[in-house]
């Protein structure tokens, strides 16, 4: 899916990606591997947990940090934001998605959707 709106938004073709491709390997890896990681505790463990906590459903708790992500990337302009949005919001999905132990313990109280 990255792959077809990177190509789709021309996405790689300015003056960070440049800089970005001077890198040694490692230290790519090592730097998409970080971001990778931190944004997803943050943007969908921590912030859609807490947000929910302060009352929001669970569609808003999702929505809120998915702009605050997206607008994060907008040094990369609209492709980046494109492609933060699309991919953020499969990410939030997956999240939302209920788990095993939330239908077992969770299924009386808030009349979820389990499988």
């Amino acid at each position: 899916m990255g792959g077809v709106l990177a190509a789709l938004t021309g996405y790689g073709h300015g003056p960070g990606s440049s800089a970005f491709e001077k890198l040694p390997l490692w230290l790519i890896t090592l730097i998409v591997l970080r971001a990778g990681v931190v944004e997803e505790l943050f943007y969908r463990g921590y912030a859609i947990e807490r947000l929910q906590a302060l009352g929001l459903n669970r569609y808003c708790a999702a929505a809120i940090p998915l702009i605050i992500f997206a607008l994060g990337h907008w040094t990369g302009g609209a492709a980046n934001i494109v492609i933060a949005v699309a991919l953020g919001g499969i990410l939030a999905g997956f999240y939302l998605l209920p788990s095993r132990s939330d239908c077992k313990h969770d299924r009386a109280l808030r009349g979820r959707f389990c499988c």
